[in-house]
């Protein structure tokens, strides 16, 4: 998710549903984005969240699994 700063990334994605991957030229898209001021910050958001799920994700995989007693 650096679509903003720019900078290398490379990463693994698994989909857990069915789902599509659509590629696109960056340069174009953020273009068309800078455009609308609206629709680059409903982008930010959504890259926002995006990488928040990732970082949930990524701590739930390495918290060990906890039992609770029920009272």
């Amino acid at each position: 998710m650096n679509f903003f700063s720019g900078r290398p990334c490379g990463q693994i994605c698994v989909a857990l549903t069915p789902a599509r991957i659509l590629e696109c030229d960056v340069g174009a898209l953020r273009s068309e984005l800078m455009k609308d001021q609206e629709l680059i910050f409903e982008t930010a958001e959504y890259f926002e969240k995006c990488a928040d799920l990732e970082n949930i994700t990524i701590s739930a995989r390495h918290l060990p699994n906890l039992k609770y007693k029920k009272d």
